[in-house]
């Protein structure tokens, strides 16, 4: 499969119920949202791991499908943001992301494209983000 840009698929079956009891703890005191550099960034990431671990796990498949050969990644991180202005999402040569929206207020417009209900964004490059949303950022590294 050809390495696309931005592409916005379907989240996988089940995602949002999971994506559901995630925002719950986003939301609470325990993500421990804090700004650096400018950014809204949850600093509570053992935290993260583990009440995304079921949602990250319905992400398995769509992750090998994007990359070639169907291929694991050597090393997948997940960070979540609490997006409230428009901010540039930086993306590292060597990674993909998939950029999954959580608990959204606002439009949310990726690019130059709009978020359909029940999607996220898969990115191969920086992107603008704008809205107010959390977004949850499962960054893939490409063996």
């Amino acid at each position: 499969m050809p390495a696309l840009n931005m592409e916005s698929k379907p989240l996988p079956s089940g995602a949002d119920t999971e994506a559901r009891k995630v925002a719950a703890w986003l939301l609470s005191e325990d993500a421990d949202f804090q700004i650096v550099e400018d950014v809204d960034i949850c600093k509570n990431t053992k935290g993260l791991a583990t009440v995304t671990s079921d949602l990250l796990e319905l992400f398995t498949d769509e992750i090998q499908n994007w990359i070639p050969h169907k291929a694991k990644p050597s090393e997948i991180r997940v960070t979540a943001i609490h997006f409230n202005r428009p901010t540039i999402v930086p993306l590292e040569q060597g990674w993909m992301m998939d950029l999954i929206p959580i608990h959204v207020k606002e439009k949310v417009k990726v690019g130059d494209r709009s978020l359909d209900l029940n999607s996220y964004f898969h990115l191969a490059q920086q992107v603008r983000v704008s809205g107010d949303f959390f977004g949850l950022l499962l960054l893939s590294r490409l063996p």
